[in-house]
């Protein structure tokens, strides 16, 4: 299947395929790109914790996500 970029750089992921990963808004997809390979891959992951990984209690914070223990032990650091 062969999709064509719009003037924003941005591609459209075909209804069928979000409904078979049940993508919605919300979803997170991890781009990887393989420069020997000219190859980008997209796989759909959930939203972690940026220090330890946790998916567990998730607060996003401006562009970062961190779980509440996490938040914890930062806020008694400071």
């Amino acid at each position: 299947m062969k999709k064509k970029f719009d003037n924003l750089g941005r591609i459209c992921i075909p209804k069928h395929i979000r409904e078979d990963l049940a993508l919605d808004e919300n979803s997170y997809l991890s781009i990887e790109y393989d420069k020997n390979q000219k190859q980008i891959t997209l796989k759909k992951t959930e939203q972690t914790c940026a220090v330890c990984s946790s998916a567990d209690d998730l607060l996003q914070i401006e562009n970062l996500c961190l779980c509440k223990k996490c938040l914890r032990k930062f806020i008694e650091q400071t």
